[in-house]
């Protein structure tokens, strides 16, 4: 009798754990959003929003990773990546050679082409 309560005990938990971890996988996947309930930020979101100037743009071959990152929907990481293939390639001549960079694709570079320049 009691291997049969113990046996119930079980599967009540393992059922609960269970349906716990359904209820997470459900919001990750239909909310967009991580543990703490914070929404996740993608590559094509501002990474810094608020902190770039509308009416200047950002050279591609000189500015640093922050500079970058100001770009809106250029994320920290892809502003890195960028940095890391002008020092290996040298300088871009046009803008589409973003296409060349790890996390840029036609959609982003659509997305941030007015925002930047070539010099």
């Amino acid at each position: 009798m009691l291997n049969n309560i113990h046996k119930k005990i079980v599967s009540v938990f393992l059922w609960a754990l269970l349906a716990a971890g359904v209820l997470t996988l459900f919001k990750r996947i239909f909310c967009g959003t991580d543990m703490c309930g914070k929404a996740k930020k993608t590559d094509l979101q501002e990474e810094d929003e608020g902190k770039f100037d509308m009416d200047k743009k950002v050279n591609i071959n000189s500015a640093d990773v922050h500079e970058l990152a100001t770009v809106p929907y250029v994320s920290l990481p892809v502003a890195q990546n960028i940095v890391n293939y002008r020092e290996l390639n040298g300088s871009f001549s046009r803008k589409d050679e973003l296409l060349n960079v790890k996390g840029i694709g036609p959609k982003l570079l659509g997305l941030i082409e007015e925002y930047i320049c070539v010099e």
